[in-house]
């Protein structure tokens, strides 16, 4: 994370509880052009030495995180690589990787094949989530050091108690497995207003049948214990259109949702799919909100988990 913008919304929506997060920020410098041969090596740094890559509102809020690391990453890899690297062998199992993008990265196969880090990485994790927060949306102001400017922008002057929206889009294989690892891995919290939504544009009677029970009943009830109040909760079913663009159209109409979620298939993919994108790639790329994508590796633990 290399801008305040990313930060403050992070520390806002998602670090809610400093005392239970386990917070490691990876700086990564790259050493290609030094070697031919694939180089890693990490040093773990104190805050005073990491002043010097670290954003001022990192640098300052640092100290009140009780478990806190900051690890310099040196490799000849790509930096996207390096990322996979460290997520798949040196991060904490159920580490949740967080990335900030500054621009739109247009659905298009030779942007997408040379595409951004965060576009390279979301595309291949298959290990851990990704909670990917883009900031094109700020790139109007011209100056957002200033907190007055910066804050009255983003919103930062509403209540600190403000109930944090958060939309779950399903589909038909993983309604209830995306909605129970939410649940189980503390992502949605107990004051939160959630919507659950799903496109049945494409499916058939007994399918929709499933999905619709296990949306309206299963999961309500289930989320219902829960939450607090009875209105925390809502679902919403969506019978035309791609599903894609359904999703999207619903999300970015509404400026009180603070967070998408989202399943990924990273198994079995074809050629033709990893150029073209999936749907998770693809909302990743055009939600105007912070998206936590969560690979189907993951849902399946939580499933054989849950089935043991």
């Amino acid at each position: 994370i290399h801008d305040k913008i990313t930060w403050r919304w992070l520390e806002r929506h998602f670090l809610t509880s400093k005392d239970d997060v386990n917070l490691i920020l990876l700086h990564i410098e790259s050493l290609r052009g030094q070697s031919k041969v694939e180089l890693m090596s990490y040093q773990y740094v104190g805050l005073a030495d990491a002043a010097k890559f670290l954003a001022y509102d990192i640098h300052t809020h640092l100290p009140a995180y009780l478990h806190h690391e900051i690890c310099v990453l040196r490799t000849s890899m790509s930096t996207s690589s390096a990322i996979l690297h460290f997520m798949k062998f040196d991060a904490p199992p159920d580490a949740i990787l967080v990335l900030g993008s500054r621009r739109h990265t247009p659905a298009i196969p030779n942007r997408f094949l040379l595409g951004s880090v965060s576009a390279d990485v979301t595309t291949k994790m298959e290990s851990n989530p990704v909670l990917l927060i883009r900031t094109r949306l700020f790139e109007s102001i011209t100056d957002l050091r200033e907190d007055t400017v910066g804050a009255a922008y983003i919103g930062m002057k509403e209540a600190e108690h403000k109930r944090r929206s958060v939309c779950i889009a399903v589909d038909e294989s993983n309604v209830k497995t995306l909605v129970r690892y939410c649940v189980k891995k503390k992502i949605l919290k107990s004051n939160d207003y959630v919507q659950i939504i799903h496109c049945a544009a494409d499916e058939n009677a007994t399918t929709l049948n499933r999905v619709t029970t296990e949306i309206n009943v299963d999961m309500r009830e289930e989320l219902m214990q829960h939450f607090k109040e009875p209105g925390q909760v809502d679902t919403i079913l969506l019978f035309s259109g791609d599903p894609r663009d359904e999703i999207l159209a619903h999300v970015n109409a509404l400026r009180s949702m603070d967070l998408l979620i989202i399943g990924n298939r990273t198994r079995h993919r074809s050629l033709l799919h990893h150029v073209i994108g999936s749907t998770a790639v693809y909302i990743l790329n055009y939600a105007r909100v912070p998206v936590l994508m969560i690979p189907d590796g993951c849902l399946q633990e939580a499933y054989d988990d849950d089935q043991a």
